[in-house]
């Protein structure tokens, strides 16, 4: 596979990690709620929003023209895999500790306040 092509209007979320992580570039069209933005939230913790669309014509023009790319397409499954385990997609450790000093100030803010 070269490309995915992520669904709309309910974008992919562990099917669309894994094509990433695989070194698959996905293509995604940026929904208007939460529910249709993983893809782009995705992309963008990788620094690649150029694979996500705001319409569709711009979703088949992108898809395009990442598939005429070799080049591209070559830099991208050699890097997608190095990209997601350096991103915040998988910084278990980053995330468990802003979630506990969330979880503090909550407890903080009612005991102390």
């Amino acid at each position: 596979m070269d490309i995915a092509l992520d669904t709309s209007p309910y974008p992919g979320g562990l099917t669309t990690c894994e094509a990433l992580y695989m070194g698959v570039p996905v293509v995604t069209l940026k929904g208007n709620r939460h529910g249709a933005r993983f893809g782009y939230s995705f992309l963008a913790n990788l620094g690649l929003q150029e694979l996500v669309a705001e319409d569709a014509k711009g979703y088949v023009d992108i898809a395009v023209k990442i598939a005429g790319d070799s080049e591209l397409l070559s830099l991208l499954r050699a890097n997608l895999r190095r990209m997601m385990k350096v991103s915040p997609l998988m910084d278990s450790a980053g995330y468990m500790q802003a979630l506990e000093n969330i979880y503090e100030k909550c407890l903080f803010e009612r005991f102390y306040r």
